[in-house]
C-alpha cells in the first residue's frame, strides 16, 4: 500500500469537517488572523466576551513583520539559470509567465507567518501553455508526513457552497509519487459527506480521475523554520504572541483614551433639556440624576468635566512594546517603519554601519532563505519536467537538453549594495597595486563579457593617455577605439 493510498484512505475515514486528526489548520487559522489584522477572530484570541462592544484595533506589526522578511529574501529578482544554455529561453518562459519572482514574495510572506508555504504543478492550456506553479496556505493542505519527509498530501478546495451551508462540494487533489488523483466529496459545513463523481458537476466534469505521470511527487512545501513537530514548520508569530496581543491592547486603550481626553463634557440639570430630552450639539452630555450631586438644586448650573491622560508615558510604553517585538523576530525597526533619530533612524551612515546595524536581520533572512536555496531548484526541474511530458501523458511536449537536471536559483543580496563603497574599494586597491584595473572592471559589471570589459580597459587607458591601449581579441571591436601602439 502506498503513502498515496494511506492518505486516500484518511480523507474518505473522515466524518468531522474539518477533520480532528489535522490539528495544523487551527493553528494556521490563528497567525493567519493576525497576519491580516482580523479584529473579530483576534478579539475571540484575547478572550475578550462576546457581549463587549469595545471597538478592537488590531496593530499590523504582524503583517509587517512577515513582509519585511519577504522583501529581504525577494525584494530583487532571483536570476534563474537552466542547467544546459539551450534550455535558458524555455526557463524563462516558465519563470515570466508564472510571474515568479512576485509570486515567491507573497509565498514567503505566507511562509514566514504560518510557519511553512506549499506548492503544487499543474497543467492548464486554457491559462498558459507552460507548466503552472502555484502557492497555498497550509490551512488548504492536508499532508501525509513521516519525520520531516512528505510523502503524500492533498490540497483541498471548495467547489460550491449550496442550501444555505446544508451542501458544500469539496474538491481534493492528491499527490504522491507518480500519480495525482481528483476527488470530490458532497457534504456539509461540519463534514465531509459522500465521494460522488467527477461528472456529477459541471466544475469538474474535464478532470481527470487520475494523472499517472510517473514523476516525483509534484508538490510539496517550503519551511519557515524547523521545530519539534515535523508536520508544522514554526510561524515567526508563535514566540510573540503575547507581545503581539498586548499591541493590540494599547492601540485600543490609546484610541479609547483620546475619546474621552479630547473632548470636553458637560454635566447638565434637568430643567435644561426640551421635553424630548435634547440638548444642542457639540458636546457630551452627561445627565445627573444623583440626588446627591443634582446641579438642578438650587444655585446649580452646568458643570465642565475634564478627564485627561499621560500621553508621552503611554507612547513610550507603546514605543518599548515594538522594540521588544521587532528584537524577539531578529529585525530591526528601520524595516518596519518605526525608527527614530534617537536609534539611528533618518541619520546618513556608511555603507559598513548600515551593514552591522542591518545584521541580525540579515542573519535571520538568510536562515530562512536556506530553505528556499534548497526547494526552488527542484521545484523548477518539477515544471520542466512536465513540459517535456508528451501529450499523451498530460505533459506540454516541449524540448528540452536536460530537463531532469535542476536549474540554478541566484537570490540576490538581502541589503541593496552600496555602490559608491564598492567603487572606493576597488580603488583603493587599484592604487595600492593589489588589484588589477581589469579585475576592478569585472567585479563592477559582473554582466559585462570579456569582450566588453577590454572596450572599457582600453577607453580608461586612452583617457589615461600614459599606458598603451591594448586591443581586444576581436575583430569587431568598436572603430571609433584607439588602436593599439
Amino acid at each position: 500500500m502506498t503513502a498515496l493510498d494511506d492518505l486516500e484512505a484518511k480523507i474518505k475515514g473522515t466524518d468531522t469537517w474539518p477533520p480532528k486528526w489535522d490539528t495544523a489548520w487551527a493553528t494556521v487559522a490563528k497567525w493567519q488572523a493576525f497576519r491580516e489584522s482580523d479584529a473579530d477572530a483576534l478579539k475571540a484570541i484575547a478572550h475578550w466576551r462576546a457581549t463587549d462592544d469595545r471597538t478592537y484595533f488590531p496593530d499590523p506589526m504582524p503583517a509587517k513583520i512577515s513582509g519585511a522578511f519577504a522583501d529581504l529574501n525577494f525584494g530583487e529578482d532571483p536570476e534563474f539559470t537552466a542547467a544546459n544554455e539551450k534550455d535558458q529561453d524555455r526557463l524563462t518562459e516558465i519563470v515570466e509567465e508564472n510571474r515568479l519572482p512576485s509570486e515567491l514574495r507573497l509565498a514567503a510572506d505566507t511562509c514566514v507567518a504560518e510557519g511553512e508555504v506549499w506548492w503544487r504543478i499543474l497543467v492548464d492550456p486554457e491559462q498558459a501553455d507552460v507548466p503552472l506553479i502555484r502557492w497555498h496556505s497550509r490551512g488548504q493542505v492536508l499532508p501525509l508526513i513521516r519525520g520531516r519527509k512528505v510523502l503524500a498530501c492533498a490540497f483541498v478546495s471548495t467547489i460550491a457552497v449550496e442550501s444555505n451551508g446544508n451542501t458544500v462540494i469539496r474538491l481534493f487533489e492528491v499527490h504522491g509519487e507518480g500519480t495525482m488523483l481528483n476527488l470530490l466529496f458532497s457534504g456539509t459545513s461540519t463534514s465531509l459527506g459522500q465521494p460522488i463523481n467527477l461528472s456529477q458537476r459541471p466544475e469538474t466534469a474535464d478532470l481527470p480521475e487520475a494523472w499517472n505521470h510517473a514523476l516525483p511527487m509534484l508538490a510539496g512545501r517550503v519551511i519557515n523554520k524547523i521545530g519539534r513537530r515535523g508536520n508544522l514548520g514554526i510561524s515567526d508569530y508563535a514566540g510573540i504572541t503575547d507581545y503581539l496581543l498586548a499591541l493590540n491592547e494599547t492601540a485600543t486603550i490609546g484610541q479609547e483614551n483620546a475619546r474621552l481626553t479630547l473632548k470636553k463634557r458637560v454635566v447638565v440639570p434637568q430643567r435644561f433639556l426640551d421635553r424630548n430630552g435634547d440638548f444642542p450639539a457639540g458636546a457630551d452630555i452627561i445627565i445627573a440624576t444623583d440626588t446627591d450631586t443634582d446641579p438642578d438644586k438650587p444655585g446649580q448650573g452646568l458643570a465642565q468635566i475634564e478627564w485627561s491622560f499621560d500621553a508621552q508615558a503611554f507612547i513610550a510604553y507603546k514605543h518599548e512594546l515594538e522594540q521588544t517585538v521587532v528584537a524577539r523576530v531578529g529585525l530591526v525597526p528601520q524595516l518596519l517603519g518605526i525608527g527614530s533619530a534617537q536609534d539611528g533612524g533618518g541619520q546618513a551612515l556608511t555603507g559598513p554601519a548600515i551593514k552591522l546595524r542591518y545584521m541580525p536581520a540579515t542573519l535571520a533572512a538568510a536562515g530562512k532563505g536556506r530553505f528556499w536555496d534548497d526547494e526552488l531548484p527542484g521545484i523548477l526541474c518539477a515544471a520542466q519536467r512536465v513540459d517535456a511530458l508528451t501529450p499523451k501523458q498530460d505533459g506540454l511536449g516541449r524540448e528540452w537538453a536536460e530537463a531532469s537536471t535542476p536549474p540554478t536559483v541566484e537570490r540576490s543580496s538581502a541589503l541593496p549594495e552600496d555602490e559608491t563603497e564598492e567603487a572606493t574599494r576597488h580603488q583603493l586597491l587599484v592604487t595600492a597595486e593589489l588589484e588589477a584595473r581589469q579585475t576592478a572592471i569585472e567585479a563592477l559589471h559582473p554582466d559585462w563579457d570579456e569582450k566588453r570589459v577590454l572596450e572599457e580597459l582600453t577607453r580608461i587607458r586612452a583617457d589615461i593617455g600614459t599606458v598603451p591601449a591594448i586591443t581586444p581579441p576581436d575583430s569587431t571591436l568598436d572603430p571609433h577605439l584607439p588602436a593599439a601602439t
